[in-house]
């Protein structure tokens, strides 16, 4: 909406201000609704350049006063400090590079959208229209609410400014959509993989169902880790933060689902390799007997699961095996053993299964 002229009574009063009967008003330029300011020429002036501020979306952004006091630290500042934080959290490895290098990628997105902002003056209002942008992705709105927690967290405690503006934004809430994977489905998906390869994805499948380990832990089996009856598994969920790992004893013995975890263990000696998934003819430029990278194992499970017809929204994914694995132990040895197999720990778990000479956890076959 287009000023109205001004009155030659109007004339040299700041923009959107106007008398009336003594007293000063302000109008709002797009909905044209009316404020009224008193009657105190400077406290009504005051009043009315900082409502035009704020209207013309500069009241966050570096203005004259502060070029008179000196130039303002801005989110974009702390964000370059920011960044220097999450170096040293991997330096002392307390994050793994991977993370530390997606939330330096987030910072540069909230940098570009409102890196201008004044630290200080920041308020709650700029961040839920930050966060708008991310209605319909509730994980990227989880993910850029959670590190902007941490951003103004750790603010706050460097005293660049004094209080949080995140905390009493709505947080989403994500529901967990990933289809579970029946016995049905993997056992559809070992027999195309069996008839149209690759050869180690099999074995890939029968030792995840087998140990239920994660698909890190399963790609860097190697033989050594046999030791009389057991099979040694240092469970690292994060490469950085878990610098020894969880050490779990998976008995050699066990069967499941009609599969051996030594007859598996046998299927996988034929060609020299260290590692029981592994590579047995040239692909690219991995060699023969080369351990299988984890994306490798990833894409080629999609693959399969799609040609056996388990598709949609969210099909399960690989790691859905571990799951499948630890309802079929519950089912046959115990909730407790299925646990401490996973290597979830507890006290409970470690009374029964931990070994107090080495500290391994050996789940126990019961009778």
């Amino acid at each position: 909406m287009a000023p109205r002229p001004r009155s030659r009574r109007n004339t040299g009063l700041p923009l959107n201000v106007y008398t009336n009967r003594g007293a000063y008003v302000w109008r709002h330029p797009v909905t044209g609704k009316v404020y009224g300011l008193g009657s105190n020429r400077q406290a009504a002036f005051a009043q009315a350049h900082e409502a035009n501020l704020t209207v013309l979306d500069l009241l966050e952004k570096p203005r004259l006063v502060h070029r008179i006091a000196g130039r303002p630290e801005t989110l974009f500042d702390w964000l370059e400090t920011y960044k220097g934080i999450l170096d040293k959290r991997f330096d002392d490895e307390k994050i793994a590079k991977s993370t530390r290098d997606n939330m330096k990628q987030r910072c540069n997105t909230i940098a570009e959208a409102i890196g201008e902002t004044i630290l200080k003056e920041l308020t709650t209002r700029t961040i839920a229209d930050f966060l708008k942008r991310y209605d319909g992705k509730e994980r990227m709105a989880q993910a850029m609410r959670s590190l902007l927690l941490d951003i103004f967290r750790e603010a706050v405690a460097a005293g660049w400014c004094e209080r949080n503006p995140v905390e009493v934004t709505r947080a989403e809430r994500v529901e967990t959509k990933r289809q579970r994977l029946s016995l049905d489905q993997f056992m559809a998906i070992h027999a195309k993989a069996k008839e149209k390869g690759p050869i180690w994805l099999v074995h890939f499948l029968e030792l995840a169902i087998l140990t239920g380990q994660r698909r890190g832990d399963l790609a860097k089996m190697r033989y050594k880790d046999m030791q009389d009856v057991w099979l040694n598994v240092v469970q690292q969920k994060n490469k950085k933060t878990d610098a020894v790992g969880h050490k779990v004893a998976i008995p050699l013995e066990l069967q499941i689902a009609g599969f051996s975890l030594q007859a598996t263990i046998a299927s996988t000696r034929n060609v020299v390799s260290q590692y029981l998934v592994h590579h047995i003819k040239q692909a690219g430029r991995a060699k023969v007997g080369s351990k299988i990278r984890e994306h490798t194992i990833a894409e080629e499970f999609a693959a399969i699961r799609e040609e056996v017809g388990i598709v949609g929204d969210n099909p399960p994914t690989i790691h859905e095996i571990r799951s499948l694995s630890a309802r079929l132990y519950k089912d046959k040895y115990g909730e407790e053993f299925a646990q401490a197999l996973l290597g979830h720990k507890s006290v409970k778990m470690a009374a029964l299964y931990q070994d107090e000479r080495d500290g391994w956890f050996r789940p126990k076959i019961a009778g």
